[in-house]
């Protein structure tokens, strides 16, 4: 009866393919991962939802435009869950804005559709008002395991692109209110008065303002307007810090920023160390954007000058 009953089993785990994705944001020597915040900068609360799943057939592009079609209503509609729902603090002595979770998925049905997709990562403050996007673009999901044991795959979000989301370092990202711009290609396509195909490029310059349509674009300008405000500035606080500020179109993870200093207007511009935090008292509320800032010297020994980069991951 015994060799029965475990012929039986075996029998029935042939049957079934389990598959297992481990993910964590704790920091290690190979990836300094800050905590995950809000876009004020505070940890994310343990309430928030960590969910694991897949777009399937959408690119980041794709992902940036139904969210400013739609916000978060949007992005679910597109999201199939693998396994369960978890939350911030799992795994991780019950710590805001950390996770370290387990997430087991086991069908029969090849056909699912995260079958074959990239891995993504879909994080949701308590009351939903912000969220973001992370994919790991070289792992996909995979229904079958070549040696027909349970597929096991661990990660770390420090080597996911953050497609949806406020973007503050290579090892630092935050939730964010819904994109309310469009990807670059269907944001630069709705300005009518830029005729030129090739003025629309990511390095054009079709309104001879000294900004690129990316950096218009990443930043809240208008690329067919020479007037628009700058998006930086240099301000002082009440403690007397001084603060390299710039506006940014909320929501899109992909873009990122470095600020750039010189000692002459002409070069060389050398990266900034300063690390790039999000603005406690931003000048204006516009849900459109985020405000963030780099801390800078209020007094230097000699004269310095300051620019602002930005770097477009968008597929």
């Amino acid at each position: 009866m015994k060799t029965l009953s475990f012929l039986s089993t075996v029998f029935l785990c042939q049957l079934l393919t389990a598959h297992t994705v481990v993910i964590s944001s704790l920091p290690d020597n190979n990836r300094p991962m800050e905590s995950l915040n809000s876009a004020n900068g505070t940890a994310l609360p343990l309430e928030s939802e960590v969910r694991v799943g897949a777009f399937p057939g959408l690119t980041s592009a794709n992902l940036i435009d139904a969210a400013a079609a739609g916000g978060l209503t949007q992005i679910e509609a597109h999201f199939v869950q693998f396994g369960e729902t978890l939350t911030i603090g799992t795994g991780a002595e019950a710590s805001a804005g950390v996770f370290e979770i387990v997430v087991r998925e086991t069908t029969t049905d090849s056909a699912v559709s995260w079958n074959g997709e990239v891995i993504s990562l879909l994080i949701t403050s308590p009351d939903s008002s912000e969220f973001l996007v992370a994919q790991f673009p070289n792992e996909q999901f995979s229904i079958d395991s070549p040696t027909g044991l349970e597929s096991l795959l661990s990660l770390h979000l420090g080597d996911a692109s953050l497609v949806l989301g406020q973007n503050l370092g290579e090892f630092s990202f935050n939730t964010s209110r819904a994109s309310e711009r469009p990807s670059f290609t269907t944001w630069i396509n709705q300005y009518a008065s830029i005729t030129d195909s090739t003025l629309r490029a990511l390095n054009a310059d079709p309104d001879n303002d000294g900004r690129s349509n990316f950096l218009e674009y990443a930043t809240g300008g208008n690329p067919a307007s020479a007037n628009d405000l700058s998006p930086t500035s240099i301000v002082v606080d009440s403690e007397g810090l001084a603060w390299f500020r710039v506006s940014v179109s909320a929501g899109i993870g992909l873009n990122q920023f470095q600020l750039q200093s010189a000692t002459e207007i002409d070069g060389p511009w050398t990266p900034s160390q300063s690390s790039v935090s999000a603005d406690p008292s931003p000048p204006v509320t516009n849900t459109a954007l985020n405000w963030l800032r780099f801390p800078i010297l209020a007094d230097q020994p000699v004269a310095e000058f300051f620019r602002l980069r930005a770097v477009s991951g968008e597929e």
